[in-house]
């Protein structure tokens, strides 16, 4: 365990050390790069999420259906949050 703790340090050393000199426009390009591609996916994930929910809980299976609920399921609905 000290061992992998002492690699991690002295990688995140080397790293600032970059990111201080010269190199560092290009290692921060690819940090944003990673870091946007990464954000972009979770996003994806968490809208196929809703609209997966959405569908197994609305009729008819479409996403899109709020018109075919019942006046107590938009009720129920409305007051639970969802």
């Amino acid at each position: 365990m000290q061992f992998l703790t002492n690699r991690l340090r002295s990688t995140l050393d080397k790293v600032r050390y970059q990111l201080a000199g010269t190199q560092g426009s290009l290692l921060l390009t690819l940090l944003g790069l990673i870091t946007g591609i990464f954000a972009a996916v979770i996003i994806i994930l968490f809208r196929l999420l809703i609209e997966t929910i959405q569908a197994l809980l609305l009729p008819g299976s479409n996403p899109e259906n709020y018109e075919a609920l019942s006046q107590v399921d938009r009720l129920a609905f409305t007051t639970t949050g969802g």
